[in-house]
């Protein structure tokens, strides 16, 4: 690495040339700290490829904590979900936190000092797919990471109520704390999936002609709200983020 290189150079000058070195490595350091500069400006708004990311930790104070970042803290991985500034009577200010333990699932609330410290976690991020739910404990989800075909398993808790939308073979970014091993988070690589209508209302029995939607139940027990058309049996398009129907799967062909 360019920090490893310099530590070697600056170790290797001082062994050979003794206190006649402040110039020469005070050049050098410029040098490698450009090069740094120049390394990150390039990789600055690129995706890196997912199964390459790493975890790591740094410190930051609390004035800096943003919801939506995870941190450690007191031993425990937390996802900061609201924040407020708080200035108190004689001006001392300080950070009013609600706090999700990402592990359990648990909300807790805590004041910070603006200079608090605590450690700002950067999550890996892995390409898996979805295998199924776990035979041995129907609360946890199991998937294959796909870069190195490792099982891993994941609790049902963290997908929410977003969980039914997975089938086998559905792809996502699952986001590992390293520390522990553990998975923590994840993202949807693909923001639609098709499912199977199993019961709907036909179009007579939905309502007047003024309504031009309807309740469908899919197979995986989800309901929403599709046109008077669909029937059951019919495959169609749904965006999971927004629980919404998108296309018939057969007009998309």
């Amino acid at each position: 690495s360019l920090v490893g290189s310099e530590m070697c150079i600056r170790d290797s000058i001082n062994a050979e040339y003794g206190g006649q070195t402040k110039c020469l490595l005070g050049f050098l350091s410029k040098k490698l700290k450009k090069k740094r500069t120049l390394l990150q400006k390039s990789l600055k708004g690129k995706l890196l490829p997912q199964n390459n990311l790493i975890t790591r930790e740094y410190k930051i104070t609390a004035n800096e904590l943003k919801v939506g970042l995870i941190v450690e803290w007191k031993d425990k991985l937390l996802e900061v979900q609201k924040l407020q500034h708080q200035r108190t009577g004689r001006g001392i200010a300080h950070m009013i936190t609600e706090l999700r333990d990402i592990k359990t699932g648990s909300k807790l609330n805590h004041r910070f000092r603006p200079t608090e410290t605590l450690e700002k976690v950067d999550l890996e991020a892995v390409e898996a797919e979805y295998i199924g739910v776990n035979e041995e404990d129907e609360d946890e989800l199991q998937f294959k990471i796909l870069n190195t075909f490792e099982t891993v398993n994941v609790p049902k808790r963290i997908f929410g109520d977003k969980a039914p939308y997975l089938y086998e073979g559905f792809v996502v970014v699952l986001k590992i704390w390293e520390e522990e091993n553990t998975a923590v988070g994840y993202q949807w690589s693909q923001l639609t999936g098709t499912y199977t209508v199993a019961h709907a209302l036909d179009k007579d029995e939905a309502g007047t002609a003024s309504t031009n939607r309807k309740n469908a139940v899919l197979t995986n027990g989800k309901t929403i709200r599709v046109p008077l058309h669909v029937g059951v049996g019919d495959k169609i398009i749904v965006n999971i983020e927004k629980d919404s129907y998108v296309a018939r799967a057969e007009d998309e062909q």
